[in-house]
């Protein structure tokens, strides 16, 4: 689901006419979170909580001098002129903080050497411009951070999971005994009305025709055949996949500053929605996963234990699968 979404964001982009620019400092810091995340070892769930924190706080910060768009979250900017590339910087390098606070060395190099490279460009904007800039920047990312910290992210800790015994019900595959994420199934969404919205029709039944294709399917694995590259390019950080993507369409088509953070600002918050939709699906309907159906049944549902030594390619992850099938 996370894939589809971004798709989305990032084709629409495709149709925006071409300007010429100069350094982009939204790309510039989409790469410093990209590194962040990647240094923190920020799981993939969590990851799509924070792209949509910084991607969110970069468009509102660029938008609310610029703008050109409906805001996502923060309202314009009213005060004298401001940098918007400051702008950007600052509530970038401001979330990013909040995020991952131990990086701060990082991120203030990063930050000095940003805000530096505006006021050095050709044209560059003045003192006082960047000075408003990183106080509206500022002022986004504290704005956003506090609305966010609503969205139920920090729950209360989860009971161990209950009702494993039932065949075609999620059961732990490993020493996490609540599943992973519980608390994105229902955090509130960004744009979505609720993270049910666009809840998936429940899985196949047990013995369906669908169930018994996409167990043989996957009982076949997918070592060593077409499948394999992809299974392993999307083991990773999902969301950073799709902001790298994203990254190298807006630098190919040239767009301008308000455009860029558009992108991101929308590819970001669809993804983050997309992950707490799909946890909605998950948790609702606590489908197994591939290594306990063929460990414990047949095709057709029927409690075997013939396969009992399959394992997965990779891993399985510590969460109840996607509604729709098996392989999933």
């Amino acid at each position: 689901m996370l894939s589809r979404v971004a798709l989305v964001a990032v084709t629409i982009t495709l149709l925006v006419p071409s300007r010429a620019v100069a350094s982009d400092p939204v790309l510039d810091w989409i790469g410093v979170m990209n590194e962040s995340v990647l240094t923190a070892g920020t799981t993939p769930l969590s990851t799509s909580r924070a792209v949509g924190l910084v991607g969110a706080s970069m468009f509102d910060a660029v938008n609310g001098i610029e703008t050109r768009y409906q805001p996502l979250m923060v309202d314009k900017y009213t005060g004298p002129h401001a940098s918007s590339r400051a702008a950007a910087v600052q509530a970038a390098y401001a979330m990013l903080l909040r995020l991952y606070p131990t990086q701060a060395a990082t991120l203030n190099a990063r930050r000095a050497a940003s805000l530096a490279a505006i006021a050095a460009a050709p044209g560059a904007d003045q003192d006082k411009e960047i000075v408003a800039g990183i106080a509206y920047g500022q002022f986004v990312a504290d704005s956003i951070f506090a609305a966010r910290s609503l969205d139920g992210f920090a729950p209360d800790p989860a009971p161990p999971f209950v009702g494993i015994d039932r065949l075609g019900i999620w059961r732990p595959t490993g020493a996490n005994q609540t599943g992973a994420g519980p608390q994105f199934a229902t955090m509130t969404p960004w744009v979505l009305i609720r993270g049910s919205q666009f809840r998936l029709p429940p899985p196949p039944a047990l013995g369906s025709p669908e169930y018994v294709a996409d167990y043989n399917e996957t009982i076949l694995g997918v070592a060593g055949n077409a499948h394999e590259a992809e299974a392993r390019f999307w083991a990773g950080n999902t969301a950073l996949y799709w902001n790298r993507i994203a990254a190298q369409v807006a630098a190919s088509r040239d767009l301008s500053l308000v455009e860029t953070a558009h992108l991101f600002g929308l590819l970001n918050v669809s993804m983050a929605d997309a992950a707490i939709a799909c946890w909605d699906g998950k948790y609702r309907y606590v489908f197994w996963r591939p290594v306990t159906a063929i460990h414990l049944s047949t095709a057709n549902g029927i409690p075997d234990s013939t396969n009992a030594a399959w394992a997965p390619l990779l891993a399985t992850p510590a969460h109840p699968n996607t509604p729709r099938g098996i392989r999933r």
